[in-house]
């Protein structure tokens, strides 16, 4: 073929495409802990104590479009948490969802795969607890089942936690108004590329390799104007807090989702 010429895109080549694209979003996801879901899974009983006070993960029903906003409001007001969850005979809870006129009653049995583990949402690095009658509070809500949570949009998940969807932005904000409205107890979260060949690459920091999975999001927790860079939290992992240059952020991120303050 002359130089300069690209090669016609044919079904092989479009099929190689796509393994190559397949290849390169299961070693990120390997990167990122995230896992593919199990064909099969059985319900167990959870009888652990909980309180509000750890982080919600994420688990392996793909769905960071509900658990990213739950992260991002259990860091500004988790009193709203509470709020929405009462306890119950049977070992049960009921979850008022906001805007949503009956109460959800949701048994604390939740979905394991074959070897046991836990599919679903989790308090990070431990039992279910109310993460996961949240999460099932949610998937019956929206969809009636875990499933078809799998995709989504955060201003929607926000929707259902708040009340209220929130504002997206497409004209990405700078690290002082991320500053100004975390002080005002905004929720926040950061919506990647669906496909970038900077997500797929990576870039370098202090000689570290930095990597944002596409089409996630994530919870939005602050920035540092001084040092230009923007504070982000991983559902999947969500002790670690990233921390994202301005350069990196505006080329990686599509959209970012924000709520009226959420405390007074």
């Amino acid at each position: 073929m002359p130089a300069g010429l690209r090669a016609p895109r044919t079904w092989r080549r479009r099929a190689e495409a796509a393994v190559a694209a397949a290849a390169w979003r299961s070693s990120v996801a390997a990167a990122l802990g995230i896992e593919g879901l199990p064909a099969r899974h059985t319900l167990r009983a959870d009888t652990t104590a909980w309180t509000l006070r750890p982080r919600p993960q994420q688990g392996r029903w793909g769905n960071c479009w509900v658990m990213a906003p739950m992260l991002a409001l259990h860091e500004v007001a988790p009193e709203r948490i509470a709020a929405m969850l009462t306890t119950a005979a049977g070992d049960a809870v009921l979850v008022q969802l906001p805007g949503v006129p009956e109460q959800i009653r949701v048994a604390r049995s939740f979905p394991r795969d074959a070897t046991g583990r836990l599919i679903g949402a989790r308090q990070e690095s431990g039992p279910p607890g109310w993460p996961a009658v949240l999460e099932a509070a949610i998937a019956d809500h929206v969809a009636g089942g875990y499933r078809m949570l799998q995709r989504g949009f955060a201003r929607f998940g926000f929707g259902i936690l708040v009340g209220r969807a929130s504002r997206t932005l497409l004209r990405l904000p700078t690290p002082e108004q991320v500053q100004t409205w975390a002080s005002q107890h905004r929720a926040m979260t950061a919506s990647t590329h669906p496909a970038s060949t900077f997500l797929a690459h990576g870039w370098m920091d202090n000689g570290a390799r930095r990597v944002l999975a596409a089409n996630h999001v994530y919870a939005l927790v602050g920035a540092d104007p001084h040092a230009d860079v923007f504070l982000l939290r991983n559902p999947v992992r969500p002790g670690e807090v990233l921390s994202v240059a301005r350069t990196a952020f505006r080329r990686g991120v599509l959209s970012v989702d924000v709520t009226e303050p959420l405390r007074s």
